[in-house]
């Protein structure tokens, strides 16, 4: 399944015909709506869903930090019961680019998930 949040780029399923496409697309601004935390929420149910049936499955946004990397944050919370700030850290640690920024430099995204206990 390939899983895609930003509003900018979601392309037709046509384009990829072997592949769940799922979109989602939600916004990451630094004051997000509570409807696009719920969209980031229903995506990473989706993500968790194929992930405890051992399928693979790609979240993408534009730069592959915020929205990408909440989502998958998310869906790792939902499947290890890991609380927030774990995840946040976890993600944060596995997704540097070339020049050093780490995923989930949202502020809001980074508080929204801090807030998550573990199961």
């Amino acid at each position: 399944m390939i899983v895609l949040t930003a509003d900018e780029y979601q392309p037709a399923a046509s384009m990829f015909p072997d592949v769940r496409l799922r979109h989602y697309p939600f916004d990451d601004s630094p004051d997000p709506q509570p409807r696009d935390l719920m969209t980031a929420w229903t995506a990473a149910e989706a993500v968790a869903r194929d992930m405890r049936r051992g399928r693979r499955v790609l979240v993408s946004c534009r730069m592959g930090r915020n929205r990408s990397g909440l989502v998958a944050a998310l869906a790792l919370h939902l499947v290890t019961g890991e609380s927030g700030a774990a995840v946040l850290a976890l993600v944060r640690e596995r997704r540097v680019d070339d020049v050093g920024v780490h995923a989930l430099s949202n502020r809001a995204f980074q508080r929204f998930l801090r807030t998550l206990p573990a199961a």
